[in-house]
């Protein structure tokens, strides 16, 4: 079931330029719509590598605090401790010392987690926009400005909706770029 909310009537952007500027993409995209096409694919490849890049690493980070998370598991099983603030400052400072170890390396990870999660969402817009004008999904701003009018308010729905066939990759849920492909693929199950 579709259903919506009420946020008032949809005002799109004055125009083009206007938009990209809201979207926080770069101001030179404004003029997406006037660049050759291998220009556009050369953009879409640039931007999908480091897309894929960044989301490596970030996974990369998900795994090793994993093994830190499970290494500090097993060290807490292995001595008996429940819990780090259980331990004794004056008897336990080999423990205390290892808990510190534990616990600056899994900030450092998880700050640097953050900073690629930042990264990589600000990536990730301008790739629908750059494959919608690519596949001539979005021929002009007013293709873009229907796609959201047609979603303004949306609170839920589902891939059965037959409208999800009709709606680009900016606006359309059940887009997906895929880690291996350079392509968005539309999965209305």
């Amino acid at each position: 079931m579709t259903t919506y909310t009420d946020i008032g009537p949809y005002v799109p952007e004055p125009d083009f330029p206007s938009w990209i500027a809201k979207k926080g993409l770069p101001q030179s995209y404004a003029e997406l719509f006037s660049w050759p096409r291998e220009q556009l694919q050369d953009e879409y490849d640039k931007l999908h590598s480091s897309w894929k890049e960044l989301k490596q690493r970030f996974d990369d980070k998900t795994q090793e605090y994993e093994k830190v998370h499970n290494a500090r598991v097993a060290y807490m099983e292995h001595h008996g401790i429940e819990q780090w603030s259980d331990l004794d400052e004056n008897v336990d400072q080999h423990h205390i010392l290892e808990k510190d170890k534990f616990m600056k390396t899994v900030a450092n990870i998880n700050n640097e987690r953050a900073g690629l999660k930042e990264q990589i969402s600000s990536t990730y817009p301008a790739l629908p926009l750059i494959y919608g004008i690519i596949h001539q999904i979005y021929t002009n701003y007013e293709k873009i400005c229907d796609d959201e009018r047609s979603t303004h308010g949306l609170a839920s729905s589902n891939s059965w909706d037959p409208r999800w066939r009709y709606i680009g990759p900016l606006q359309n849920p059940f887009w997906k770029l895929g880690p291996s492909s350079s392509d968005f693929v539309l999965h209305l199950d």
